[in-house]
């Protein structure tokens, strides 16, 4: 259940990208790309990928609990790329559930949160975050 509270992280560090990437972008589409992909792209060069490794649930039950892994940058790009159009596609389903909501600041915010938020979810519970934790975590 721990992956709930990551989901919540990913989805406010989302939200956090969106913020900045709008300051320059006014395009939806535009930015859910650029989100997705910086998204994952420096959450390796923050550190948060190396934190996932070593915390992660879904990192530490196929590590048996060892937290003395850290993150490489292996297929970092190829990754970052995957991640760009699960996030477009998803933006704009997630899109359709908040047409509703007429300012677009607010919806955006709305958006982009459940977006990391799910994709986050998804990710654990099909197998994608094994696949990441297999092949970009390295035991120290």
């Amino acid at each position: 259940m721990r992956y709930l509270l990551e989901a919540f992280f990913v989805g406010i560090y989302s939200v956090i990208i969106y913020f900045i990437v709008s300051f320059f972008i006014s395009s939806f589409a535009l930015s859910l790309l650029i989100v997705g992909f910086l998204k994952h792209y420096l959450g390796y060069y923050i550190g948060i990928h190396t934190l996932y490794c070593k915390y992660g649930e879904k990192c530490m039950n196929i590590h048996n609990n060892n937290t003395n892994y850290i993150s490489n940058n292996n297929f970092i790009h190829y990754f970052s790329f995957i991640e760009l159009l699960f996030y477009f596609i998803l933006g704009y389903i997630i899109a359709i559930f908040f047409f509703w909501i007429k300012n677009p600041t607010i919806k955006n915010i709305i958006i982009f949160f459940f977006v990391g938020f799910t994709l986050h979810i998804l990710s654990e519970k099909y197998l994608i975050h094994n696949i990441f934790c297999s092949v970009n975590c390295n035991k120290i």
